[in-house]
């Protein structure tokens, strides 16, 4: 039975929470997972919080010292504020403990390193939820790319838009030193998709826009846009992101994928959330996985430890390099230049 715990009772854990009690209900894709696992217990320093979540989804124990729930488990799913993922993933990793972290990795590469080598060097399973390369629609999109059906890809363009993401526990979103604000916390779901989808880019150039946002967040100069052209070998892609939908507006996202013969369009507000056309003939709307992105995620990296694999489908090392990418699109919003990647 592997014993699992959850740092964090905000949004995210309470997603992952969600997860596992699916999971525990039977509604694994693979049978009979649920038998294996048990989520044993959740931290956070906000007892009430932790608490609330135990009861819904019947979490055997709650805690407010993270250490002493790393000490009692098998695995840590981390669901803290970004500047807090290096500190208990090293911690969690020489104590043995197998580690999902929410994404981003970190706030820096150092940082990011720092994970990767010490949890290599402890042998333990490490994952970043970069949760996009599971979702259904973005991975039929891959997968019809990849078979080469439409042709070569052009060009892809991403879009994610929520409101001013005033919910998280005193704003720490909104907090550059904590989250590294839309750039790093946003939009690098997309720019983490483009490379799975195409590889690396040979060039980062981002433009933006910065708000006041002290009667939200007490945060004057901070980015609540972002548009970043990727430059590849004969195709390109467009992502961009924002923090300036209407309060009450639910997250969105669109995609565009132009190939030589046909395109994609992901748009997860219509009635069908994913579309394919050729030249000349209708559209049509490919059957889609069962199994929404944070489900999905959560079993393969619990698969990878009851069989002994390393993650494939993201590792630390894919985690580090999409937070390169938004380090070098902050750096372009920053000096207005077009920057290029080494080879």
């Amino acid at each position: 039975m592997l014993k699992i715990g959850i740092l964090g009772a905000g949004a995210m854990g309470e997603e992952h929470s969600k997860c596992y009690s699916s999971i525990n209900k039977g509604t694994a894709i693979t049978p009979l997972l649920h038998s294996k696992i048990q989520l044993y217990g959740i931290c956070d320093y906000r007892k009430e919080a932790a608490t609330k979540l135990a009861n819904k989804f019947k979490i055997k124990k709650v805690y407010t010292d993270p250490h002493k729930l790393i000490d009692e488990v098998d695995m840590i799913d981390i669901c803290l504020p970004t500047k807090l993922h290096p500190k208990f993933t090293i911690e969690a990793a020489q104590k043995g403990k197998h580690i999902l972290c929410e994404k981003p990795i970190a706030l820096t590469l150092k940082e990011a390193e720092g994970m990767i080598q010490t949890a290599k060097k402890a042998k333990v399973k490490f994952m970043v939820a970069q949760v996009v390369r599971f979702w259904p629609e973005y991975i039929t999109l891959k997968d019809i790319i990849d078979s080469g059906e439409l042709g070569e890809l052009i060009f892809i363009t991403m879009n994610r838009d929520i409101a001013l993401p005033v919910w998280s526990d005193k704003n720490w979103l909104l907090d550059n030193s904590q989250s590294g604000g839309v750039v790093t916390d946003l939009h690098i779901h997309d720019i983490d998709f483009t490379n799975f989808l195409i590889g690396k880019p040979v060039s980062v150039y981002s433009t933006g826009i910065r708000l006041d946002c002290r009667q939200a967040c007490n945060n004057k100069g901070l980015y609540t846009q972002v548009s970043t052209t990727l430059k590849y070998p004969g195709k390109i892609a467009y992502v961009e992101s924002n923090f300036l939908m209407p309060k009450g507006y639910e997250l969105g996202n669109y995609v565009k994928a132009v190939c030589k013969n046909g395109f994609i369009e992901i748009n997860n507000k219509a009635k069908h959330t994913l579309t394919v056309q050729k030249p000349g003939k209708k559209f049509t709307y490919p059957k889609l996985p069962k199994k929404d992105g944070y489900i999905a995620e959560i079993e393969y990296f619990i698969n990878c430890i009851l069989k002994n694999k390393e993650p494939k489908i993201v590792t630390p090392e894919d985690a580090k390099f999409a937070l390169e990418l938004v380090l070098k699109a902050k750096e372009s919003l920053d000096t207005g230049r077009c920057l290029k990647l080494k080879s």
